[in-house]
């Protein structure tokens, strides 16, 4: 995600050397801390197979956690939310999970997700306790969520369908 701007080629992300592209030209890129969130092994396995970890780190801000462990010290200035930089323009390029920044879509532009190739999307399942009071109720909520018929609501909201 980038703040709102003019279209041009450093919005492409849709191939891993677009990434790449945009990474390198970019002049602070932001994530989160992979120690400690989902949202933040994405973007560290991107770098990592572009292979511009060590050239973007300098330039990196990382949301930290508790973990904080393995990332360099010149990305770990502070703890400030990395869609509070990219909301002020303290970075240029945020790399967050698409449903904690699409509530707030009108303040970005979201130029798309990162490529498969370079990482995998995250998996989100739905589980049913085993001390849950309506087990049924429950699983025909989440086979709703999961059918076609919500499919155009995942779609509308901005989310791929769910994968089964």
């Amino acid at each position: 995600r980038q703040p709102k701007r003019s279209a041009d080629e450093s919005n492409d992300i849709s191939t891993p050397d677009a990434l790449k592209k945009a990474l390198l030209a970019a002049k602070r890129i932001g994530y989160e801390d992979p120690d400690f969130t989902v949202a933040g092994q994405g973007p560290l396995e991107a770098l990592t197979k572009l292979g511009i970890y060590e050239q973007v780190a300098s330039k990196s801000e990382v949301e930290l956690g508790p973990g904080a462990q393995g990332i360099s010290p010149e990305a770990t200035r502070n703890t400030v939310k990395t869609a509070t930089r990219l909301a002020n323009g303290d970075i240029d390029i945020g790399m967050l999970m698409l449903s904690d920044m699409l509530p707030e879509k009108d303040k970005y532009d979201i130029v798309g997700v990162l490529p498969r190739n370079v990482t995998a999307p995250v998996a989100v399942v739905g589980f049913i306790s085993a001390h849950a009071s309506d087990p049924a109720g429950a699983k025909a909520l989440l086979d709703y969520l999961a059918s076609s018929d919500a499919q155009a609501i995942w779609k509308e909201a901005g989310y791929g369908p769910p994968e089964h």
